[in-house]
């Protein structure tokens, strides 16, 4: 495997462990982060216990859905590697790149505008830009090969 191919499979692959990561978190809270106690100006205590298994659940589920989108993109890397298969499926994984960071990205900075709280957005911002790098790597390395 040449160094093009290594750089794009390790570009793809940070991204989506990165995501993966982030996913996990979420996906095993207790309680709110910080910052969404920041959203809402009120702490986890004083939300009642209705609302604090609406939010968790919520929470978590971002988390779940994350980390299949995760799951997924590694599993489509792994198909491209392995397989080598066609540059279309390299530029149907960055547009799934695409789809799936830049909502994440959209809505947290929305969230940043708009109220007190600073959710973490560098997660996703890094996620993006290393998911362009690997798609540059790969057209680089589809074009050497």
């Amino acid at each position: 495997m040449d160094w093009l191919t290594w750089l794009y499979l390790a570009s793809y692959g940070t991204a989506f462990v990165i995501i993966a990561i982030v996913a996990l978190i979420y996906a095993t809270r207790t309680q709110f982060m910080p910052y969404h106690a920041d959203v809402i100006e009120r702490p986890w205590h004083s939300l009642d216990s209705s609302l604090q298994l609406l939010l968790l659940a919520l929470i978590r589920l971002v988390g779940w859905g994350w980390l299949a989108i995760a799951c997924a993109g590694l599993v489509m890397l792994h198909q491209l590697v392995v397989h080598q298969l066609p540059l279309q499926l390299l530029v149907l994984l960055q547009a799934y790149c695409l789809l799936a960071v830049t909502p994440v990205i959209a809505v947290i900075s929305e969230v940043r505008r708009r109220t007190n709280a600073s959710p973490p957005v560098t997660p996703g911002w890094l996620s993006l830009m290393l998911t362009w790098l690997g798609f540059l790597f790969g057209l680089l390395a589809h074009a050497a090969g």
